[in-house]
């Protein structure tokens, strides 16, 4: 399967650089926005530590989506069950393993709906 390109959403810092580098080891290439050519084809939310993505955000972008979160507020909880293109993975353990499997799933329901705590 061919790797989609991904857009990282998190305050610049270690967290961002850490998701960023994941990333890139489970074999996807990392664009920022404003990058030349097509823009990435999943984007990968760190809501962690943070107040969650609005819902005009997550209406303004229909890609395929992952959040890392690091709880289920009610904030989140109903943004995602507006957004069939939404994914959240909820305070993971193992975030590589985590995030391998929530990325292959975005890749693979191209926008269907799917809550991994």
């Amino acid at each position: 399967m061919k790797r989609l390109d991904i857009e990282v959403r998190s305050e610049p810092g270690p967290a961002k650089s850490t998701l960023e580098a994941a990333a890139r080891r489970l074999g996807y290439r990392v664009r920022q926005p404003g990058d030349a050519g097509p823009r990435a084809g999943l984007l990968l939310i760190d809501a962690r530590g943070d107040a969650s993505p609005s819902e005009a955000a997550l209406a303004c972008d229909l890609r395929p989506t992952l959040i890392v979160a690091e709880s289920a507020d009610v904030d989140l909880c109903d943004s995602v069950r507006a957004h069939g293109h939404v994914i959240v993975i909820i305070n993971p353990r193992s975030l590589g393993a985590a995030l391998r499997v929530g990325l292959a799933s975005c890749e693979m329901i191209e926008g269907r709906h799917v809550a991994a705590a």
